[in-house]
């Protein structure tokens, strides 16, 4: 008798064997901690409680074999070959990977305005207080691109109709796209000389850095964009500014009660951008011996102000960077000494829109 192949047969004989290949692969590959791409720790095999099966789907998803391949594969077909607009809430334009914002809520706004708000009249009733946003890249590309945006006036405006008791100062002048890295959320710090004058200017502080050099990191970076979006878009190269006041400050992160430098290669592994100042931690104070004695600044603010801080490091003889979406505002006299410094609320369009941390 002779054997005649069936093109469905053979058909389903490959997705079984591919299927089966998949599952033993599952069982046998050892379990990975953390998802570079994603920036998170996914989830390791479950205990046998009355959660199991909700816990092993969630196991059985993160470390399913080549997970990244898929998602990069699904990504790129539903961009490029069926034509949507984003991808996870990210969409591409001018070689750009941003993140829709829209719509504006109000609550949130008024939420971290009630929470700046607080904190004046807890501490600050000596300080010269000054507050600005930070525009993020949608601001430069949305519209222009077709794609949904806030109307980000409005938003500064409730920010300044929010926080009376402080000076708003204007930066959005002073940034372009440019200034911006391509795959991730944050600005350049080499590109942000002209917004720490603008700060520097409205806060009546010592005159910006006059010298300084520019270095470069050498390990590859790819944004928070490039993990979210599951899209094959190139690295970057993350830059930084420096000179000897800069080389002879340094940094006590309150959190793991270590003193480092302001730079700190060692906290980049995970997150790139990480390598400024110890990235996103409840509390840094850094100490500049070449600043002018007495002259203070604290600066409260998200992960943009990471970058931004080397800038404004010279003429004062203190900084301190406070993020109260990580420690309760109610215990931030306990590890600062509020007496007159000048005081700065720097917050993104992104944070503002997406709940700063209820004021405890």
């Amino acid at each position: 008798m002779k054997f005649r192949f069936d093109k469905k047969m053979i058909g389903i004989g490959v997705v079984a064997v591919l299927w089966l290949s998949l599952s033993i692969g599952a069982w046998v590959k050892p379990a990975t901690e953390y998802s570079e791409a994603e920036r998170r720790t996914l989830a390791t095999f479950p205990a046998f409680d009355k959660d199991f099966p909700k816990k092993f789907e969630d196991y059985a998803l993160d470390q399913f074999p080549f997970r990244d391949a898929f998602r990069t594969v699904k990504s790129v077909s539903e961009y490029y070959a069926f034509g949507r607009l984003d991808n996870n809430g990210i969409y591409l334009s001018k070689g750009y990977a941003s993140k829709l914002l829209y719509p504006m809520s109000e609550r949130d706004v008024n939420n971290a305005c009630f929470k700046m708000t607080q904190i004046n009249k807890s501490y600050l009733k000596d300080c010269n207080v000054y507050v600005s946003v930070v525009p993020d890249k949608s601001y430069f590309l949305a519209k222009e691109s077709g794609r949904l945006s806030i109307d980000y006036r409005e938003m500064v405006e409730k920010v300044q109709k929010g926080t009376p008791f402080a000076k708003y100062i204007d930066i959005f002048p002073a940034l372009s796209l440019e200034d911006y890295y391509k795959t991730d959320t944050h600005w350049k710090c080499e590109n942000l000389e002209e917004v720490s004058a603008l700060l520097r200017k409205g806060m009546n502080a010592p005159a910006s850095i006059a010298t300084y050099e520019v270095k470069q990191v050498e390990k590859p970076f790819y944004g928070v964009y490039y993990g979210q979006s599951a899209l094959p878009l190139p690295a970057e190269t993350i830059s930084y500014i420096t000179n000897d006041t800069l080389q002879n400050a340094t940094m006590y992160n309150a959190q793991t009660q270590k003193t480092t430098s302001i730079y700190t290669p060692e906290a980049a592994s995970k997150d790139g951008y990480n390598f400024f100042l110890g990235g996103s931690v409840p509390l840094v104070t850094v100490n500049n011996p070449k600043g002018e004695e007495g002259r203070e600044l604290i600066l409260f603010r998200d992960s943009f102000g990471s970058s931004l801080a080397p800038w404004l490091i010279e003429g004062y003889s203190k900084v301190t960077l406070a993020d109260v979406r990580y420690i309760a505002s109610n215990v931030l006299g306990n590890y600062i000494d509020f007496h007159g410094q000048d005081v700065l609320f720097l917050y993104s369009t992104l944070v503002l829109n997406e709940n700063l941390a209820t004021f405890k």
